[in-house]
């Protein structure tokens, strides 16, 4: 068996962080990333999920951003608004989309594609934030009226 030496071990550790935390790439596993939802009303939502963060965003509430606490191999555990944790199931269908599911409400997510440092974005980054508006309601006008 082959020793990686130091420099290529470090290679290796950074292109794996930069590939884990792209948000414009979803594998056919990988929950973290953005994804684009509509809820019972009709309302398009985002939804930004990190190693640490998971983010949503729409029109009435704007944007709220919970810690993600766990990953598990098909379940996530969120802290909500007043720090109390959160458990969400999520399977992975046929076409690509994520369902995310509990007791009280279930999602079936998109994967989209947004051009932002979701980690600059979690830590309040104005440059990030100011982008991230500004796709949003580009990707919100395209994505009206699809059925999913």
């Amino acid at each position: 068996m082959k020793k990686l030496r130091p420099k290529k071990i470090t290679l290796v550790f950074i292109l794996s962080l930069l590939l884990g935390c792209s948000s414009n790439q979803h594998k056919d596993d990988e929950i973290y990333g953005a994804w684009m939802y509509f809820d019972n009303s009709g309302m398009y939502n985002e939804v930004l999920i990190g190693d640490d963060f998971y983010i949503t965003h729409n029109d009435v509430i704007g944007t709220t951003a919970s810690q993600l606490l766990k990953r598990r191999r098909s379940s996530i555990v969120i802290s909500d608004f007043d720090d109390t944790p959160v458990t969400y199931n999520f399977q992975f269908e046929s076409d690509g989309k994520l369902l995310l599911w509990n007791d009280l409400e279930e999602f079936k997510l998109t994967p989209i594609k947004v051009n932002i440092d979701m980690k600059k974005f979690a830590n309040d980054d104005f440059d990030e934030m100011d982008k991230y508006d500004q796709g949003f309601e580009s990707r919100k006008s395209s994505a009206e009226g699809i059925i999913l």
